[in-house]
């Protein structure tokens, strides 16, 4: 497979996820919506621009969170493209050490799946 091509295709799948991320993190958090007396005292609208910022950082942070499993997963996914080797589960595995027990299998389940659906995205034309 041509190297531009799918690099072009691995840019399109991340901003695809970073806007899909984006639309959660908006449903999730809760906007801060100015009082109305604060018409009146324009002084607190310094203290709203700083719960303003402060949305603006937690958007952020819940996105790059949210985003951290499926970037490892397309880089794996974009170099087993690139090399034709497959992706090596267990060596991923042992980097989730933190993660409970009960949990492993159906994350592994679930990056299998991803890396899968995004080996089919980047060989896509």
């Amino acid at each position: 497979m041509n190297t531009r091509t799918l690099e072009t295709n691995q840019q399109l799948i991340l901003e695809n996820e970073q806007a899909l991320a984006k639309q959660l993190a908006r449903l999730v958090l809760e906007k801060p919506v100015p009082p109305i007396w604060m018409i009146f005292i324009p002084i607190f609208f310094v203290f709203h621009a700083w719960r303003i910022k402060g949305y603006a950082k937690g958007l952020d942070d819940f996105v790059d969170q949210l985003l951290v499993s499926r970037r490892r997963a397309l880089e794996a996914a974009t170099e087993s493209v690139r090399t034709g080797n497959e992706v090596d589960f267990e060596a991923w595995m042992n980097k989730a050490a933190h993660m409970q027990p009960a949990a492993k299998p159906l994350y592994r389940q679930w990056m299998t799946l991803l890396v899968e659906q995004y080996r089919t995205l980047l060989t896509a034309h």
